[in-house]
């Protein structure tokens, strides 16, 4: 019988533990969804980046370089609790920080076309 108890309360525990769980879930899931802007700033920053060795193919930057760079970028960008503001400044932090980088080991002739 202690045992039967026993159960049930463990039951009771486990489906709370559960359903919170799942709330945390569906909230991590919402705030991912808000930083979708800068992911796809980033995933269209680095495949334009990719197409530069299409210049020339002395051009070859590596997924972990450009990576590193976003992750530098997101570092020096204030934090701000103002969500809009925040991804306002990551937008601009990712763009400055990559194009910066990446311009500096372009030759002069192909600068103008990588800013395009």
């Amino acid at each position: 019988m202690v045992t039967l108890q026993e159960s049930k309360v463990t039951s009771k525990e486990i489906g709370i533990k559960f359903k919170e769980s799942e709330e945390l879930n569906i909230e991590i899931t919402k705030i991912r969804e808000s930083y979708r802007s800068v992911a796809k700033r980033g995933s269209l920053l680095y495949f334009v980046i990719t197409d530069v060795s299409l210049i020339d193919p002395m051009y070859q930057y590596s997924l972990v370089y450009v990576k590193k760079l976003f992750v530098k970028a997101i570092e020096l960008t204030p934090k701000n609790d103002n969500l809009d503001k925040r991804l306002t400044a990551l937008l601009a932090s990712i763009q400055k920080v990559i194009y910066t980088n990446i311009t500096r080991s372009l030759f002069e002739a192909h600068k103008g076309i990588f800013s395009l």
